[in-house]
């Protein structure tokens, strides 16, 4: 029967637990003068030394001393030199030193540009940085950071000291300046820097003051307080009289169509009068 002979009982025991959990195999543990020895029931032992490890240095499970199967890779699965089945390493590169999606650790691709197509200088390939400007520091419609061009000229024609290349003034052949306004001070529409047009009211119809044509501000009333009816906000007039609120007289004016057509309802056929007289006492 085969033995593997040790120095030690220690060493022995140590090796028969071993063939136990990994061959399930049973084994016997023997002494012979100051030696110790292990004979194996079921004679796979023979081919193992005291570590484990057959004449070739691999254990039962087929792997060697540093940890490696037969195949080439360690129990999680990579090379000796680290790599994967599938050629990458534990940060997921190859050796070539691309990702999966062929990107290098600094991002670049084997033609040098990184995922959004810029290279190295941070331009793509049509020359262009993040931003939209090129190495010269024009956008595609050339023009640079501030908007002007490569005369130094604004998409409007003026240059840095607001001079107009056709006009050589500060107005351009339709007569405005570099912000859109006239010798005057009004735009093409009409209005100055402040929006008011030359009658001074804005485009809400409202002057600087926050009066319309007629004389009355945004919430109806003019300079003396009283609304378009004669009446102040407590709805009194200028004798002291009282009468409807404006608010009244604006719900009065909503419901005019009603009113008008229960009228026509009533001279068709009879109809309606009594929703007129609803109306009148819901107003007063």
């Amino acid at each position: 029967m085969a033995k593997v002979i040790f120095s030690t009982f220690k060493e022995a025991c140590e090796f028969s637990k071993q063939i136990a959990i990994t061959t399930k195999n049973t084994s016997a543990v023997h002494r012979e003068g100051d030696r110790w020895w292990v004979d194996d029931l079921n004679n796979v032992s023979s081919a193992y030394d005291n570590q484990g490890f057959d004449s070739h240095g691999f254990d039962q499970s087929d792997y060697d001393r540093e940890g490696f199967h037969k195949d080439g890779y360690n129990q999680l699965g990579f090379d000796r030199d680290g790599y994967n089945k599938n050629g990458f390493d534990e940060a997921g590169f190859n050796r070539a030193g691309f990702d999966k999606n062929g990107f290098d650790k600094e991002g670049y691709n084997k033609d040098g540009n990184d995922r959004l197509g810029f290279n190295r200088d941070g331009f793509n390939e049509n020359g262009f940085d993040e931003t939209g400007f090129n190495r010269a520091g024009f956008n595609k419609n050339g023009f640079d950071k501030e908007g002007y061009d490569r005369d130094r000229y604004n998409s409007k024609g003026f240059n840095r000291q607001k001079i107009h290349k056709d006009t050589d003034t500060k107005f351009d052949p339709k007569g405005y300046d570099i912000s859109g306004y006239d010798a005057n001070g009004y735009n093409n529409a009409g209005y100055d820097r402040k929006g008011y047009n030359k009658d001074g009211y804005g485009k809400d119809g409202f002057n600087i003051n926050g009066f319309d044509l007629e004389g009355y501000n945004r919430d109806g009333y003019n300079e003396k307080g009283f609304d378009r009816y004669g009446y102040d906000r407590n709805g009194l007039d200028k004798t002291g009289n009282k009468g409807l609120t404006l608010k009244a007289r604006q719900k009065m004016e909503k419901n005019k169509g009603l009113y008008e057509a229960l009228n026509a309802g009533y001279e068709r056929d009879g109809s309606g009068s009594r929703g007129c007289d609803a109306w009148r006492d819901d107003v007063h």
